[in-house]
């Protein structure tokens, strides 16, 4: 999987990911490896599917069991989604746009109610605009 940094002057780098299977956690940590600019935002897909993904294959919830966490016995739980968001907010990042591909709307509502005015909706041929000041 890859994701795309774009350094916007005076501001930061914005981390834009496809389909988050890679942690949060270490998206953030090979950012901070990399780059000396602060993290200024994450775009995309950050794989949480919590309290149920989109994808049900029969009784197994694809996303949720399989696709996040550490596999069908570990799987991912609020409480690493709460942990991992109070992470990002005390990075106080400008902006954070969650993917409903890949999370759940209560997940996403979650993100809009703790960061804000740094939200923004992720809808298909709609932009999300980053300019430095």
């Amino acid at each position: 999987e890859h994701s795309l940094v774009v350094n916007v002057e005076g501001l930061g780098g914005v981390l834009i990911v496809g389909c988050g299977h890679q942690p949060v956690p270490r998206l953030v940590e090979r950012y901070d490896a990399a780059y000396a600019e602060p993290l200024y935002g994450i775009i995309g897909g950050v794989h949480f599917p919590i309290p149920e993904g989109r994808i049900k294959l029969g009784p197994l919830d694809v996303q949720r069991d399989l696709a996040s966490g550490n596999g069908l016995f570990d799987p991912l739980t609020l409480e690493q989604v709460d942990a991992e968001l109070a992470m990002l907010k005390r990075r106080n990042l400008g902006i954070i746009a969650v993917s409903g591909h890949d999370s759940s709307d209560e997940v996403i509502a979650r993100v809009r109610e703790r960061f804000g005015d740094a939200h923004r909706y992720i809808r298909v041929g709609a932009e999300i605009v980053v300019r430095s000041h």
